[in-house]
């Protein structure tokens, strides 16, 4: 029989949406304008980044209903327009010269050039790719991902509508992952933002995506789009190229590029295959040490969806951590020795039941 022993999980959750606000100066250079199709109709949740002179993003929007974006530069200077859509090639748009507390208005025509995906080879499923050279079939999809994780970080809270979610906190037994013990609440919030916030990821890969507490617990942290974007994610992972035909979806696959170190993750991002829109990401957790017992239970997922606005939000999302006990395994006359094994699965999660329009 197990019996209940110190190890416990838990989660590092945001109590609400993630906004976050940067205060403007007065004499702030500004980049304005609209986003439009080859028949000057207006593009919607186009993602519009304004670009230094060495190629380095200084600021990002979404286009709003009208196609309209403010984006405000750091400082004074040269700056170029980019328009990204997903599913889409990407539009270059002018050179934009922005004086010090200028306001500078800008047409950008995007091209409705779609994304052509290489054939994705036996070999490129295979190999461990680290920062793919451009033409690669993963760094085509890589960029169809990083659009998806950009938008949803840019769409931030909605004006235009409020949601009635569903949070829950259950006990699932094994191996059937029934519901033993259940707390539930729903509600209406007026704002969706990331749903969990992650530590920095310098943290994360020196210390872990599982990190010990001074309890005796374990805090177990997702990867949220600001790590998954980030330069030293894209350093210490593989990319690696997948298919679902059965669901109609293409994705990328990854995991840390060295064997050992301190506990990491892995798992995959889907993209719809013939949008390329980011619907999932499913993650669990590598090179960690976890009870004896069903550790492909244990982890994350992640949906992502449009609002009729056509900006991205977190539909749903959940995530499983171990509950830990001793067992007893009889050892003949010499006694009996005691193993660390899981006796049942933690879950948390939250869901978008209702949009409602404000």
């Amino acid at each position: 029989m197990a019996s209940l022993c110190p190890y416990r999980a838990r989660l590092l959750l945001a109590a609400g949406a993630l906004a976050l606000y940067a205060t403007v100066p007065a004499e702030a250079q500004v980049a304005r304008g609209t986003v439009v199709d080859e028949d000057g109709q207006p593009v919607r949740t186009a993602l519009v980044l304004l670009l230094d002179g060495t190629g380095k993003q200084r600021a990002a929007t979404l286009t709003d209903t009208v196609g309209a974006f403010i984006l405000r530069a750091p400082s004074a200077g040269s700056y170029k327009l980019r328009v990204e859509r997903i599913g889409y090639r990407t539009t270059e748009g002018q050179a934009v010269e922005l004086p010090a507390g200028s306001v500078v208005e800008r047409r950008v025509v995007a091209a409705a050039l779609p994304v052509e995906l290489p054939a994705l080879t036996a070999a490129a499923k295979r190999r461990c790719t680290s920062r793919p050279a451009e033409g690669e079939a993963v760094a085509v999809l890589w960029y169809e991902v990083r659009k998806g994780l950009q938008a949803s970080q840019l769409s931030g809270p909605s004006r235009s509508y409020s949601f009635r979610t569903f949070r829950w906190i259950r006990r699932l037994d094994l191996p059937a992952l029934n519901v033993v013990s259940d707390s539930s609440r729903e509600r209406i919030e007026f704002s969706r933002g990331s749903p969990f916030v992650s530590a920095p990821v310098e943290q994360l890969l020196e210390r872990g995506f599982m990190v010990p507490t001074d309890d005796g617990g374990t805090i177990f942290y997702a990867p949220d789009a600001r790590v998954l974007l980030s330069d030293e994610f894209a350093n210490a992972y593989c990319l690696t190229p997948t298919e679902d035909p059965e669901h109609g979806r293409i994705g990328i696959h990854f995991r840390p590029v060295e064997r050992s170190g301190p506990p990491a993750v892995t798992g995959t991002l889907w993209l719809d295959r013939i949008t390329l829109e980011l619907r999932q990401l499913a993650y669990g957790y590598t090179r960690a040490t976890l009870p004896e017992g069903p550790v492909n239970e244990v982890g994350g997922l992640v949906e992502f969806d449009r609002l009729p606005d056509g900006s991205w939000v977190v539909w749903r999302w959940r995530i499983r951590m171990p509950l830990a006990g001793q067992k007893s395994v009889q050892l003949g006359r010499s006694g009996s020795l005691y193993r660390t094994v899981m006796i049942g699965i933690r879950e948390e999660g939250a869901e978008i039941r209702e949009v409602i329009r404000r």
